[in-house]
């Protein structure tokens, strides 16, 4: 006998999406549910904007919840006007074969739903 197990997914469309840009993992705050209105929250990151809601919305079914976005919720541009975070350290990176750095720079998106 096998047993098929099924997932039934919680749809929300009450929910917060923080575009908090590129930073450093080192130095990144954080992410959560302290003086707000919202009970779940969640952080993703990426090496973009696209990549770092993805993660956090991975991150959201994963714990059983289906976030449905707006389309107007997905800027066409991310907040600091650079593409990614690579292109980020390439621009500030001071070692003169930055392809051989270690960055610990990621774009961030944090997500609160109820």
């Amino acid at each position: 006998m096998t047993q098929t197990k099924t997932t039934d997914y919680e749809i929300t469309e009450d929910y917060e999406i923080t575009d908090y840009g590129i930073d450093n993992a080192d130095y990144f705050q954080g992410h959560g549910t302290s003086f707000t209105r919202y009970n779940h929250a969640v952080l993703g990151c990426g090496d973009t904007y696209a990549e770092a809601l993805d993660d956090a919305l991975d991150s959201a079914a994963q714990m059983g919840f289906d976030i449905e976005l707006e389309t107007a919720d997905l800027p066409e541009q991310p907040a600091n006007n650079v593409e990614s975070a690579w292109e980020y350290h390439c621009q500030h990176c001071e070692e003169a074969e930055h392809d051989q750095c270690e960055s610990n720079i990621y774009y961030y998106v944090g997500l609160r739903w109820n």
